[in-house]
């Protein structure tokens, strides 16, 4: 009995996972388009041709520090809580590892005996 309900539950998940991945595509295509034609028509204003024409002039590695620039303000945002997360974690670590290797010394001393 059990194990019909096990089999039930899976068949009506991948049920429901197929139908959201059929409707995450049919809305993605849909989508797609429509930001094509946007993305086109923002493409022919001036200022975004002048700034195009003036990328396409740099030498590959200022090339890519233009289109790094923008994601940087972003990336500096983070870099304090990142920092912060990460010293917190190397304290509890820290002190997690000594009591674990006092402990896992134990077994191990045991086996090579």
């Amino acid at each position: 009995m059990q194990r019909n309900l096990k089999v039930i539950l899976i068949a009506v998940a991948r049920g429901a996972f197929t139908l959201l991945a059929a409707l995450w595509i049919f809305l993605e295509e849909w989508v797609w388009d429509a930001m094509q034609a946007c993305m086109a028509w923002i493409g022919k204003l001036p200022g975004v041709r002048w700034c195009e024409a003036r990328i396409a002039g740099l030498p590959p590695y200022a090339a890519m520090v233009a289109f790094l620039i923008p994601g940087a303000r972003e990336r500096a945002r983070l870099v304090p809580v990142a920092l912060r997360k990460l010293s917190e974690a190397d304290s509890r670590s820290a002190e997690f590892s000594t009591r674990a290797a006092t402990r896992s010394l134990t077994p191990f001393r045991r086996c090579q005996r």
